[in-house]
């Protein structure tokens, strides 16, 4: 539908719609709940929206124009963002203006000596003090570290994340204080790495008895709850979420997203509401699966149109 809608959470309601570039499929608040970027995948732009309050965001219009752009993030700040352009194999670094369209900064391109291919950096994550950028190289299971000094960013390491040459498929990377996770869907884990010497120091698997042994969970999209404790990750491959404990690194249990009355799969994105409960986007079922975080339950699927008939599959989703 091209387009992002405002949901209120508090009778689960669409309030109004907004409309975006060619097929959007990430999207970005900033810290202050102000901003907001769409990546578009077809045009190759991201749109750009100011939020003056409950029921009104401003079109700031669309910018740039790249191969695939596949993440969007800001920094902890909400003064720059970045831009992954898997395609062209780099990253659009942002300065974010009081109310106006963000301009560029300075473009990153990913560069790797040791590999004659293209480089596609794929999702991005930024440290907690903005000093440090992370991409992943979906294709070629690297990852890629860039570090900031007088305002500019420089690629400082590589970290090859296909570990003895098993082959990898990363999906999603999200970092948490001095420790990076990172989904691998092709092998069905977590992988850990250590951000102070670059290691991969652990790897979680989410096998487990509640999943039939011939399929794979495949899991993509990450978040992490507020207090650091928990990980929930996506899994595209069985419709369920895993649930990690991250001071055990322990996988904890898989929460199905099929009810009695409503199922739903294919997850694509997850994101955690400062009251504890988790909201999943799904691209086939019904629309929003909303997980309880006190127990780790599914509360219901609901869909986001008034027709049944016409359920269209959703995207990327983020907290106001």
């Amino acid at each position: 539908k091209d387009s992002m809608s405002v949901l209120d959470l508090v009778d689960n309601r669409i309030l109004f719609s907004v409309a975006t570039g060619r097929n959007p499929v990430e999207l970005s608040v900033s810290p202050d709940k102000k901003y907001l970027l769409v990546a578009n995948k077809l045009d190759g732009t991201i749109s750009a929206y100011f939020r003056q309050d409950r029921e009104n965001i401003r079109d700031l219009g669309t910018f740039g124009n790249g191969e695939n752009p596949t993440d969007v993030i800001f920094n902890n700040k909400g003064t720059e963002a970045y831009v992954a352009y898997q395609g062209e194999g780099r990253i659009n670094f942002l300065s974010v203006l009081n109310r106006a369209m963000p301009v560029s900064k300075q473009v990153l391109n990913l560069k790797d000596e040791s590999f004659k291919g293209k480089v596609s950096p794929f999702k991005l994550a930024i440290s907690k003090d903005d000093n440090t950028l992370y991409s992943i190289d979906k294709d070629n299971g690297k990852l890629f570290v860039f570090k900031k000094q007088n305002n500019t960013f420089t690629q400082s390491n590589i970290i090859n994340l296909a570990i003895n040459n098993e082959p990898v498929d990363l999906e999603d990377i999200i970092v948490n204080n001095d420790k990076i996770y990172i989904s691998d869907s092709i092998n069905s884990k977590i992988m850990v790495v250590d951000a102070i010497n670059n290691t991969v120091i652990n790897s979680i698997s989410l096998l487990s008895k509640e999943i039939d042994s011939n399929i794979q969970p495949l899991p993509t999209k990450l978040a992490i709850t507020s207090d650091n404790k928990k990980l929930y990750v996506t899994n595209r491959g069985t419709s369920t979420i895993a649930v990690l404990d991250l001071e055990k690194n322990t996988l904890l249990k898989h929460i199905s997203l099929s009810s009695k009355n409503a199922d739903s799969a294919l997850p694509t994105d997850i994101s955690i509401r400062p009251n504890g409960n988790i909201y999943i986007t799904n691209s086939s079922g019904r629309n929003l699966s909303i997980i309880s975080g006190k127990d780790d339950k599914l509360l219901r699927n609901i869909g986001t149109t008034p027709s049944a008939g016409f359920i269209p599959p959703l995207s990327a989703i983020k907290m106001l």
